[in-house]
């Protein structure tokens, strides 16, 4: 899936590239026909444009080379100009497409190969030495995916985990009472084995300028409902903003994980750095100072 966005009079653009996903072939994409998927992704990505506040922004699934469907939202400067697929946007982190172009050409021409190592071209990368040139253009030299984007997730529901019955309506996250979205997430849940932890997470870094309040409930929720999920950063992130008692040991806890596993991250080592003094907990994780 590819998104382009428009923030304000700047544009930017956004890419979010999910690779060899489910070996069905149209009309269906998973076990969801591709016209339902479309409906219900696109009225899901104009929510969330909407709750987001953006402009205009344009999107695209493409498998095998295919464009299976595209659309737009929002507005190209003013309601009378509505956003399309063909309005200009700056080519922004499109440019890691073109870098990856360039790197196998090399590798075609035996330059380099994507098992190297990238401290052999970066003497400097600070990284660690295992990762590879192929970590970089797969984005994984982290080993842990992006769980908290709204509409990462949004597309994974409705394509990745969709099953035989089809995939899941999005539950009414912006219903008043916790209580309600509970009741509603379980009847979701109970019609197959797609979890909405991690989008609870999502939702509730949404919600973090309008309702801070709401957004610790929601990590709240998200960590009863869910206690056998591997937290991601994102969460660290949203315990942060809340700054609700209640969640400091947990913002610690995973504040040291992320710092052992993830040492030479400097957003890691910031988040990580704002718990340690927020909570006013030691780290027995940093061991020596680290500059960024």
């Amino acid at each position: 899936m590819l998104v382009g966005v428009s923030k304000g009079r700047a544009f930017g653009v956004a890419a979010l590239m999910v690779g060899p996903l489910l070996a069905h072939t149209p009309p269906q994409f998973g076990d969801v026909p591709v016209d339902s998927a479309e409906i219900r992704l696109g009225a899901e990505i104009r929510e969330l444009a909407e709750r987001l506040a953006i402009p205009g922004m344009a999107y695209g699934v493409v498998r095998d080379g295919e464009l299976l469907f595209d659309g737009a939202a929002g507005f190209s400067g003013t309601p009378e100009h509505p956003f399309s697929i063909h309005t200009p946007l700056d080519i922004a982190s499109i440019s890691k497409s073109i870098a990856a172009v360039a790197i196998m050409q090399a590798i075609e021409r035996g330059e380099l190969a994507l098992s190297d190592p990238v401290v052999r071209y970066l003497p400097d990368f600070g990284g660690p030495a295992e990762i590879t040139v192929r970590h970089l253009l797969s984005h994984t030299s982290e080993g842990i995916p992006v769980r908290s984007s709204p509409f990462a997730m949004a597309f994974f529901r409705n394509f990745v985990a969709s099953s035989p019955r089809g995939a899941l309506d999005s539950p009414d996250w912006t219903m008043p009472r916790i209580a309600e979205l509970e009741a509603e997430l379980d009847a979701r849940e109970a019609l197959g084995s797609y979890r909405f932890g991690h989008e609870l997470v999502g939702n509730g870094l949404l919600e973090l300028e309008g309702d801070a309040i709401r957004a610790g409930d929601l990590l709240e929720l998200a960590l009863r409902r869910y206690p056998d999920l591997v937290p991601s950063f994102s969460w660290l992130e949203l315990a942060n903003w809340v700054e609700r008692e209640s969640l400091g040991p947990f913002a610690v806890q995973l504040a040291d994980k992320l710092v052992r596993t993830r040492p030479t991250n400097p957003w890691v080592l910031m988040a990580a750095g704002d718990t340690y003094m927020r909570t006013g907990a030691p780290s027995s994780v940093l061991a020596r100072p680290v500059f960024l």
